[in-house]
């Protein structure tokens, strides 16, 4: 029900001050988070010309925080630094300038800066191989182990779709829960994160499989990307993933893949997809629709 709005009386007073009685009255209220832009006086100015020192250091000679010979002499030490950094980035092309620079300053040569990095490293992998020990006596696991071991053992060439419409074509060499030691034509060993992929197959379907792998346009302009953790991951509906159900799979840039079930971890999916095996990583799974029941 609407109100009815009656007109305002003939001898009626407003309430509302007018003119310029209006606006309020009193301190003007300043923006705290403004920025105040500092004053930088005259003579800090020409120090800082005059011995070519930062603004800062020659704001601290000028207010006797730390004298002019000391700001002139750390100034000479940081430029020392910098020429033996520059010097050691040109030997060592890896090494950035501010890496380099920090080597000099703590007195850590290149060759005790890789032992430290190749101990911390191993130490690394000694850890992420007693994960690989955790997941081939995880039965919830073994399938994805005893796939990936057969990888590795018959050097099989595998193609894997990473993200941003990328692949490579590699060779497992050694794998944990988490990451593939992959070798190249080269055999170059590169470190793969799992989270850098979608899916993989054998290079053997490659031509194949390209003619059953659709795209939809609207979820690849997305840009959807994976998560670290499994908060935010599609959650797929109990018993969706049991052996021998007919699924299709919508991933992240917008393939869509149908197939059967062949097995499933917590992690993974392998797809019987028109006779040629698609292993899918689960993060990369963007919707799922159950075709056929098993």
């Amino acid at each position: 029900m609407e109100r009815k709005v009656s007109s305002p009386k003939k001898n009626f007073k407003s309430s509302k001050p007018k003119g310029r009685f209006s606006k309020h009255k009193g301190k003007k209220r300043f923006d705290n988070n403004k920025k105040k832009k500092t004053r930088i006086p005259t003579e800090v100015k020409e120090i800082a010309t005059k011995h070519g020192l930062g603004i800062y250091t020659a704001l601290s000679v000028h207010r006797e925080k730390i004298s002019l010979e000391d700001a002139i002499a750390q100034k000479k030490e940081k430029e020392a630094r910098k020429e033996e950094a520059q010097k050691i980035c040109e030997a060592y092309p890896d090494i950035t300038l501010a890496l380099a620079c920090s080597l000099v300053k703590e007195n850590i040569s290149i060759e005790k800066y890789k032992e430290q990095k190749r101990v911390l490293e191993q130490k690394r992998l000694d850890k992420e191989m007693q994960k690989k020990k955790k997941m081939q006596s995880d039965d919830a696991q073994k399938a994805a182990f005893e796939q990936l071991t057969k990888y590795t053992e018959k050097d099989t060439i595998l193609v894997i779709e990473k993200y941003k419409n990328k692949y490579q074509t590699v060779r497992i060499k050694d794998f944990t829960p988490y990451e593939f030691f992959a070798a190249d034509r080269k055999d170059n060993i590169e470190k793969i994160h799992r989270l850098e992929i979608k899916y993989m197959y054998e290079r053997a379907v490659q031509k194949t499989l390209k003619k059953f792998v659709m795209v939809d346009k609207d979820i690849q302009r997305k840009r959807l990307k994976p998560t670290h953790g499994r908060e935010g991951r599609f959650k797929f509906p109990e018993e969706m993933l049991q052996k021998g159900n007919e699924v299709i799979l919508s991933l992240h840039e917008g393939e869509i893949l149908r197939g059967t079930i062949l097995w499933a971890t917590p992690y993974d999916i392998m797809l019987n997809l028109a006779n040629n095996r698609v292993w899918v990583f689960q993060h990369a799974v963007t919707d799922c629709m159950l075709m056929r029941k098993a």
